[in-house]
């Protein structure tokens, strides 16, 4: 097994591992077409108050300080109006065992759906966060890993949809998506 921060690029991909299929990660795409009906996300006055306030007290010049910035914009998303079900987790535990390999470790941030509030059935979860302060090659293969992993958890709850992944160092971020198939988009 291996660490997901060890993890490499091969490692994604390994036949007896992850299998994933990243022919598609580092190509340059057109950006994402969405339809004019679909609404346009505003943060709210409460986040700008916030990312000002932290802005102004806060040295962000490492991965842990760049949380507090992330922790700010993910509560946005797990309060917006939209979201009824959805709840965030921190530091979860994600390792998995394929045939020949198996990767270990925990995901900075978790999104899925629990009654209990636990992550006692990951089958639920659908989005895996990674904070790296190193920006964005050297932590691709991590968050790829962890996403993985997820995937053949679900696969394995018979939960047959994407996952998604999103790595970030709280001002840019980088999205991902694996289908059932284990190609990453």
């Amino acid at each position: 097994s291996v660490p997901f921060s060890k993890a490499t690029l091969n490692d994604c991909v390994r036949p007896d591992g992850l299998a994933l299929n990243i022919d598609y990660v580092f190509i340059d795409a057109p950006s994402l077409h969405i339809p004019t009906s679909f609404p346009t996300p505003v943060a709210s006055d409460f986040l700008c108050e916030n990312l000002s306030r932290i802005k102004t007290v806060w040295v962000l010049d490492n991965e842990k300080a760049c949380r507090i910035v992330i922790d700010a914009i993910l509560t946005e998303v797990l309060l917006n109006e939209s979201n009824e079900q959805l709840l965030g987790f921190c530091e979860v535990k994600n390792d998995w065992e394929g045939a020949g390999f198996g990767y270990t470790g925990d995901v900075d941030y978790m999104f899925g759906t629990s009654k209990t509030k636990s992550v006692d059935t990951m089958d639920s979860f659908l989005l895996v966060v990674e904070a790296k302060k190193e920006w964005p090659d050297s932590a691709i293969p991590q968050v790829l890993c962890e996403a993985g992993c997820l995937l053949k958890k679900r696969l394995a709850a018979g939960k047959n949809t994407p996952v998604f992944a999103a790595l970030t160092n709280g001002l840019l971020f980088r999205f991902f998506a694996i289908d059932i198939d284990g190609v990453v988009y």
